[in-house]
């Protein structure tokens, strides 16, 4: 299923004019000596690897050694486990990935970021890792105020609550909570417009006004729990208009999904 959602990307790229994928986390459900689910998201992603097409991945709790096999919580420290991601990066190298920027540490994508041009703007896509680090937080801020004229997308696997708010839990095992993810990087940066997410087996979505700069930020929240239809979302950018609408698209029954239609509009873009 995930080979064939991959395979509807890159079969769409040009009739959608799609320019980006980016994955919400938990990109496998475990891992084990066979690395079986590895071997299966390897293949997936090398379909968009044939093309070069761009995309961004980040790390949700169970792409990290803080979950075993068959979905639960490995044993030890399970804050030290979470930031065990050796087996993500031996099958996605910062090498896998020619559009990468920089990262938070060096060999390690669990924080990167790269940017590309679009419909005439700017953009940078950063992923975080899980409920991150304070140093995170140093890192990511330096890299969004030194490319003010670019358009932030900011992928983090948890951030918000079923019900569109940005949560203030750090899940039991992070660093920090999500509130303060957007207190430290978001609030004040106005060029960051977009966060996307997953972690609860929920769709949501909000619109976050900062109390300082009065900018908007978009966050949109998918993990689909779904073995028969294969969601996949897809969100189109019109920037004269300030607008972005998404809605789910099933590649296995290549239907439309009517009840996960979203608009998002008055956007300002960064020019």
């Amino acid at each position: 299923m995930f080979a064939e959602r991959m395979t509807w990307i890159r079969d769409n790229q040009v009739a959608l004019n799609i320019k980006f994928m980016v994955q919400n986390g938990d990109l496998v459900d475990w891992d084990d000596e066979t690395h079986t689910h590895y071997e299966r998201a390897d293949t997936g992603l090398a379909i968009l690897d044939a093309v070069n097409f761009p995309y961004a991945l980040c790390i949700g709790n169970h792409d990290t050694a803080a979950v075993q096999y068959g979905g639960g919580a490995a044993p030890g420290n399970v804050n030290t486990n979470l930031r065990n991601s050796s087996t993500f990066n031996s099958y996605f190298p910062v090498s896998r990935f020619p559009n990468i920027a920089g990262v938070f540490e060096t060999g390690k994508v669990d924080n990167a970021y790269r940017t590309f041009q679009a419909a005439g703007l700017h953009w940078l896509v950063m992923n975080l890792e899980f409920c991150p680090r304070a140093s995170v937080y140093t890192w990511a801020n330096g890299v969004i105020q030194s490319h003010a004229n670019h358009n932030v997308i900011i992928l983090t696997h948890m951030y918000l609550e079923g019900n569109g708010a940005v949560s203030g839990s750090n899940a039991g095992y992070g660093d920090t909570s999500p509130q303060t993810l957007y207190n430290t990087i978001i609030k004040d940066n106005p060029n960051v417009k977009f966060t996307f997410s997953g972690h609860l087996p929920v769709w949501s979505n909000s619109i976050s006004t900062s109390p300082t700069t009065g900018h908007k930020t978009y966050n949109l929240m998918d993990c689909w729990h779904d073995y028969s239809s294969n969601p996949t979302r897809v969100c189109t950018f019109d920037i004269p208009a300030g607008t972005v609408s998404t809605q789910i698209y099933d590649p296995k029954t290549n239907t439309w999904r009517s009840d996960t239609i979203l608009n998002f509009t008055g956007i300002s873009w960064v020019t």
